[in-house]
Formats: C-alpha cells, sequence, structure tokens
C-alpha cells in the first residue's frame, strides 16, 4: 500500500490553485513529493490487473514497526466481530514499534461483552485477519465518543489528537476539532472516555 499521486499537469477541468492562496495550494498538494506529483490525500494499492484500489485516507495509515497499515482495513476485522456495531481506529505512539493500533469500539445495544474479554477476542480477530504486527495496542469501549462531520465522515484526527496528548498526560489539551463537527459533545465524551482509559492504564502499573 502507498501514496495515490497524478502526474502533473492536472486536466483543464481540475483546479490550479487555490483562490488567493497559491502558497496553500503548494502546501496541500505539491510540497509533499517537492511538486513532481501531485498528492491526492488518498493511500491504496495496484492489483495484477492494473486496478487502483482507494483503501483511505493518506492520513489514515498507521506505521508499525516499518509496516504500514490502513486504519480501514483494521476497522474491517473489527467490525467482524458480532458484538461491534461501528469502530474507529487511529495510531498511538509506541517507543518501540513507532506506533500501535488503538481503537474505539461501540456495541450493539444487546451485548454486553466485558472490556478485557472483548479486547482479547478483538485482538484475535485483528492478528488473524491482518496479521500479528497489527495487534491493538489498546481499546476504549463504548457509545455516543466516536465523532463525524455532517456528512458521516468519521473524525479520526480528533480522536487521533485526543490519544497522543493522553499518552503524554495532556488530557485537557485543546484539539482540532472542524466547524463541520455533526455533535461537539461527543468530543467531550471521547475526551472523558480517553481520559478514565489512560488514568486506568496507568493506575495498573
Amino acid at each position: 500500500m502507498g501514496n495515490i499521486v497524478m502526474a502533473p499537469p492536472l486536466a483543464p477541468s481540475a483546479f490550479t490553485t487555490l483562490f488567493q492562496d497559491e502558497e496553500r495550494f503548494y502546501r496541500g498538494y505539491l510540497m509533499r513529493f517537492s511538486g513532481r506529483w501531485i498528492d491526492t490525500g488518498d493511500a491504496g494499492m495496484i492489483d495484477e490487473d492494473g486496478y487502483v484500489h482507494i483503501m483511505s485516507r493518506s492520513d489514515d495509515i498507521i506505521n508499525v514497526a516499518a509496516h504500514r497499515f490502513s486504519t480501514g482495513s483494521i476497522e474491517q476485522a473489527i467490525l467482524s466481530h458480532p458484538s461491534i456495531s461501528e469502530a474507529s481506529v487511529v495510531g498511538i505512539p509506541d517507543p518501540l514499534k513507532g506506533h500501535l493500533p488503538f481503537a474505539f469500539v461501540h456495541l450493539h445495544p444487546s451485548h454486553g461483552d466485558a472490556p478485557q474479554e472483548l479486547f482479547n477476542e478483538v485482538n484475535s480477530l485483528v492478528r488473524e485477519q491482518i496479521g500479528a504486527i497489527a495487534s491493538l495496542g489498546g481499546m476504549i469501549q463504548g457509545r455516543g465518543m466516536i465523532p463525524k462531520t455532517r456528512s458521516g465522515k468519521t473524525l479520526r484526527r480528533v480522536l487521533r489528537e485526543l490519544v497522543e496528548f493522553a499518552v503524554v498526560g495532556e488530557f485537557e489539551r485543546e484539539v482540532s476539532v472542524p466547524p463541520t463537527v455533526e455533535d461537539l459533545d461527543v468530543v467531550l465524551v471521547a475526551r472523558e472516555r480517553v481520559r478514565e482509559y489512560f488514568l486506568g492504564r496507568k493506575a495498573k502499573l
């Protein structure tokens, strides 16, 4: 899996700049590859027949011990568990592997698995479907804590920042929440659940 890029110049129907902000256009689409390629912001793969498969946004790629994993593929493995109705995966910093997958999961209303039991079952699914190297570094179980935009897109960046700040004990540090967030209260719930998780983990050490 890798970054999906396009060779310049763009087709006549595509934007070649941003209105009154050429510097931002360069930073956002050209700077990453020194102007040689246009960064689409997507990550994917090309199969043996030459078809391009878009797997996720490139920002949603986790680098685990020099292995690149799509958060989307890990989420699909997690969602194969019958108790889980929704999942979002982000990277948590790790001193040995760089990052580890960290999951936020919602359960179906009729299921109430114990946190540790559910974590073990989900981790087994990830190991079987993705590989042992993609084992989860942690998981938070609950409801109403996965923020989305009004169009339904999961705001993984918000969850990722909450986790990254929590690792260093900065539970109240402000995160970047876009104005398109559907429900700001969900971010507050996520912040509290992250705090509870990391304080609980610290107490067990």
